[in-house]
């Protein structure tokens, strides 16, 4: 049996409350904050706080996975707070978990920003199952079940405790078993230790993806000036990425990026020089990070999705692209689940 690493974050500021790392039934080691980096090399599963996720039980009985996650959903649209597209829906054979995709994507991003990346993640009270009872834990109350739920601890009297090692032994047992609704489903489905959505390093994968396209369409096309504006960049996306991940840069950051570029054929001068922009840009705002991007063959425009750390520096990026030689058409920015998002389009200033 391999080693499992848990993570178990804070309800009020996503951070790593609690983790330990699981070997043969055996916690061979555990702490609060941060794991140690050498840790990343196991099979991870994050643990996120109930507070932000609600389970439904359904009884549709529909062979194809799509039809059934329609059809599930649409039997429990009128139960819904948030519009269809802001949420994430997880869907088994008798249940549907729901949560905020911009909640999910913060939480992953974090984690993966500190050098890990979760294959599975699920609620701490279905995890949790095998413990009966309500009990205190970090910053929260949970109802254990696989219909429960937590609430913030200010908001309980209960002060009833578990240790530390038996929790860390239940969640074990339920991945064990694998009795528990993966959050980890379609567009976060993870297929190996690196996919999925993270901000900073997807962006650097969409460079490292720039860089190998353009590199073999400049040699197709003998462009002398093209290859060494493909070289800078690959010199400077390899810095990002060893900066952002503290590995060399290598192929998995290519993967990372096709779920955000279009799949048909660009313009790779174009492509090239808005991502150019893009990257000097970012890099210069504080807290400011991509979420998606999307390269549009018919404008000549890069599409993007912005998580913002402050409304100020949605102003400051629009700022920085113009200086840059750039033209960025951002839309309004709407503040969900703590964090600030919005969209805009990237186009190169042209006299």
């Amino acid at each position: 049996m391999s080693c499992n690493l848990i993570i178990i974050l804070n309800s009020s500021n996503d951070e790593i409350g609690m983790w330990g790392l699981i070997d043969n039934k055996k916690v061979i080691d555990h702490g609060q904050g941060k794991p140690p980096i050498a840790h990343n090399i196991y099979d991870t599963l994050l643990v996120l706080p109930g507070q932000f996720i609600r389970v439904y039980p359904h009884k549709v009985s529909i062979k194809s996975k799509r039809e059934l996650a329609q059809a599930v959903i649409f039997s429990i649209e009128d139960k819904l707070a948030e519009p269809l597209g802001r949420l994430h829906f997880s869907v088994s054979e008798d249940r549907i978990a729901i949560i905020n995709k911009d909640y999910l994507t913060r939480c992953l991003v974090k984690i993966k920003n500190m050098g890990f990346s979760p294959q599975k993640a699920a609620a701490d009270f279905e995890l949790l199952s095998g413990i009966n009872g309500s009990f205190l834990i970090l910053d929260r109350v949970i109802n254990t079940g696989n219909f429960g739920n937590a609430v913030d601890s200010a908001w309980s009297e209960e002060k009833n405790t578990i240790d530390n090692i038996k929790i860390l032994k239940s969640i074990d047992c339920s991945l064990e078993k694998n009795n528990f609704l993966n959050l980890l489903q379609n567009e976060f489905t993870q297929k190996t230790a690196s996919v999925l959505p993270f901000k900073k390093l997807a962006f650097t994968g969409l460079l490292i993806t720039c860089f190998i396209f353009v590199f073999i369409s400049s040699i197709s096309m003998e462009t002398r000036a093209l290859k060494k504006q493909a070289l800078d960049l690959k010199l400077k996306t390899e810095k990002l990425y060893f900066d952002t991940t503290g590995e060399k840069a290598n192929g998995k950051a290519v993967f990372l990026t096709r779920k955000f570029i279009s799949k048909g054929s660009s313009n790779s001068s174009d492509f090239l020089r808005l991502s150019e922009i893009l990257f000097k840009s970012v890099e210069d705002v504080s807290g400011l990070s991509v979420n998606n991007i999307r390269f549009q063959n018919k404008n000549n425009e890069l599409q993007l999705q912005f998580i913002y750390s402050s409304f100020e520096s949605a102003g400051k990026i629009e700022k920085l692209v113009s200086e840059n030689g750039g033209i960025l058409t951002t839309g309004g920015v709407r503040e969900k689940s703590g964090i600030l998002v919005g969209e805009a389009s990237l186009r190169e200033f042209r006299p």
